[in-house]
This record gives C-alpha cells, structure tokens and sequence, in this order.
C-alpha cells in the first residue's frame, strides 16, 4: 500500500500565515505641540479604548490655517489611536486608524493622481510629510493665513511652509474649488522634502523612529502585536516600502 504523503508545516510558517491572511489597511496615508494634561480622573490615550475617544471631526480647508490646523489635529489623532490599538487591537480601532487616513488624504491635491493609485500615494505623502513636519519648528498658528488672507485675486492663494517647498494653495477649479490644499507638487516630492530633513532630530519623542516605519508595520488585528515586537530587527526592516516580515509572509504563501 502506497505511504500517504506528510506534510508538516512548521509553527514559525503557520504564523506568518496567520499574519498574511490578518493584513488589513490600517492607514492610507491638533497640534504637533504636546497634548494638555487631561482633566482629573480622565484616561490617558494608552487607557482608553477607541469607543471612548471623541468622533472624528471632519477636515477644515478653508484656508491654509485651516488646512494645516486639520493636519496637526489629525497626527494627534493618529497618535493616539495608535497607543490603544497597541495595547488593545481589534476591528473597531483599525477602522478609526482608516478613518483618519481618508482624512488625510482629503487634505491632499490628488486630482492628478490616477483614482486606482489615489490610496498609495496619499499614504507615501501623508507619512513623508508626518516625518517631515515632526522634525521641524511650526510656526504660530496665527502667523498663517487664514480665510480673509486673500481677498486680493492678485496674491497668489498659497502659503509655504517657513523653510521648506511644502506648500497649501487654493484649488481654483473642479469639484473642489476654494478649498486649500497640500498642492500638487508637494504631494509627487514629499519624499524629496523628506530626505532634505531626515537630518534633523524628531522634536517630540513619539516612541518609534519614525512615522513611516510605523505605519507601515501596521498589521491587522488578528495579529499579536507581541508577535511582532518579538521579531529581530532584521525582519522589520523595510525592503520594497514594505517590512520584510511582510514580504517573507507573502512569500510563504505563495509557496504554500
């Protein structure tokens, strides 16, 4: 009688299945000064749960004070999702880390970007102007034009960030005309802005490297977040824009 053939998979295998099939996008793509203490008797943003926290507030873009207002607030907000989805990970609070990328992306000219590629390149410019940002001095918030700034139609409708081509400027036509937005040209080199200041230190200790390192470890909920943490740090390099944890686990299945 013919042997039946065995196959064991080994448990380090079955593991990164697991974390292969548990991907979920987590992030696409306030104030970077530190956060006022919370009231007595109020949770911390690790203690709290993401049914807890205040509902999104939608984006304002009304004017470039605006825009970046509705930027700082929402690299608050992701800060803090991110300390609870660390010690409590599940649908709920991936979804809200989702929630707050469509936010960010809506801060963002993509009219030139192809629809299919839109979510890609919001998050790549989204984390590279995260990383950028944290590394520099932002200016008075009321040193930044707000909605009566440009009345003239002989000023340019755009403001640039002190010491940088990051630059707001009013859409002047389509679906969103008036609003003001990171432009065109800051969204295709965000990278390149990035790489002229990854020289600087980050100005506030946020507990990771980096904010693209970070986010894009992002794993699904199903996925312990010890099981990664416990990974050699040559394993949560990133190879291909993407953790080479990740790219082993595809692999795998692939084979499998």
């Amino acid at each position: 009688m013919a042997r039946k053939l065995r196959f064991r998979v080994p448990a380090c295998i079955l593991a990164l299945i697991l974390v292969g099939l548990s991907f979920a996008g987590a992030l696409a793509q306030g104030s970077v000064q530190p956060k006022e203490p919370a009231g007595r008797g109020a949770p911390s943003a690790s203690q709290r749960s993401v049914s807890t926290m205040p509902p999104l507030r939608p984006v304002e873009t009304s004017s470039p004070r605006a825009t970046l207002q509705s930027f700082l607030r929402l690299a608050r907000e992701v800060q803090d999702t991110l300390r609870v989805y660390e010690r409590n990970q599940n649908s709920d609070t991936a979804e809200r880390l989702a929630q707050i990328g469509t936010q960010f992306g809506e801060l963002l000219d993509l009219r030139s970007v192809p629809r299919a590629a839109r979510r890609q390149v919001s998050r790549n410019a989204t984390v590279y102007l995260l990383d950028t940002i944290w590394r520099l001095e932002v200016p008075p918030i009321q040193s930044v034009p707000g909605a009566n700034a440009f009345k003239d139609q002989k000023t340019p409708a755009a403001w640039r960030f002190p010491g940088t081509t990051i630059t707001i400027r009013r859409i002047e036509e389509g679906a969103r005309a008036g609003e003001f937005l990171f432009d065109a040209r800051t969204v295709s080199r965000a990278k390149t802005i990035f790489d002229r200041n990854r020289h600087r230190p980050l100005r506030l200790p946020l507990g990771f490297e980096s904010w693209r390192s970070k986010i894009l470890e992002l794993h699904g909920p199903a996925v312990p977040a010890a099981f990664v943490n416990a990974m050699p740090d040559g394993l949560r390099q990133i190879w291909l824009g993407t953790p080479i944890w990740k790219v082993l686990t595809i692999a795998v299945m692939i084979l499998l």
